[in-house]
């Protein structure tokens, strides 16, 4: 089983350096991936800026978003901080994708919140354009640009809803999902840290999980 541990840098009041401590002990020990959320009305650090610091201080875990709320941004300048990213990691970040769900994200960017369904679909479309365009740099580790991957429906209406099904990417990519798990599944003391994951569902070599882990006490991961 494949685990990949969430920054911190979506807790208030976490340092650049102890996002980048993080990063690098990750990339040491068992951990397959590094992943950040994405907010706008919160007090954290920039998503992709924050997976490009990464990228800099790692050579082997991959780096990834769960999720980049897409509608929030620009299609040409979300597609060039990917691709920058991407370069930079050499080929090791993994775009997840989604509309996300708070309104006062949009309020604050001046998007239209009702419209993100659409805006995402649309971006979709226009990513990989972009990327595979000879007018874009930097070019592209992987043919096509970054792996992208979408969320998992949150229910069944909307996983047979037209608008929805266009939405979802499809293969290679994988769908993002919550799971369940403890922190004793992964040798982490529950008095320590409080766990949240995700997984990737992806057709090989196997389910990839993310925990989200806050120290409470603000020490280093371990694991």
């Amino acid at each position: 089983m494949r685990v990949g541990a969430g920054l911190p840098a979506g807790v208030p009041g976490a340092s650049g350096q102890l996002i980048l401590d993080w990063a690098r002990k990750a990339d040491e020990g068992p951990f397959a991936s590094l992943a950040v959320a994405d907010r706008y009305a919160y007090d954290c650090f920039d998503s992709l800026t924050t997976l490009s610091a990464a990228a800099a201080v790692t050579t082997r875990v991959r780096l990834a978003t769960t999720i980049v709320i897409a509608p929030l941004r620009n299609t040409a300048t979300l597609a060039k901080t990917a691709a920058t990213v991407d370069a930079i990691a050499g080929g090791r970040l993994v775009l997840g994708l989604a509309v996300g769900a708070r309104e006062d994200d949009y309020q604050l960017a001046k998007v239209d919140y009702h419209q993100r369904g659409r805006i995402l679909t649309e971006q979709l479309a226009s990513l990989r354009n972009l990327w595979e365009s000879d007018r874009f740099g930097p070019r592209p580790v992987r043919a096509g640009g970054p792996e992208i991957r979408g969320p998992k429906p949150e229910c069944p209406e909307e996983s047979r809803s037209p608008i929805a099904e266009k939405r979802l990417v499809p293969e290679p990519a994988g769908l993002l999902e919550r799971t369940s798990v403890r922190a004793s599944d992964f040798g982490l003391h529950s008095d320590l840290f409080r766990i949240s994951s995700f997984e990737f569902r992806i057709s090989s070599p196997g389910p990839l999980y993310f925990l989200w882990i806050g120290g409470r006490r603000g020490g280093i991961l371990s694991g």
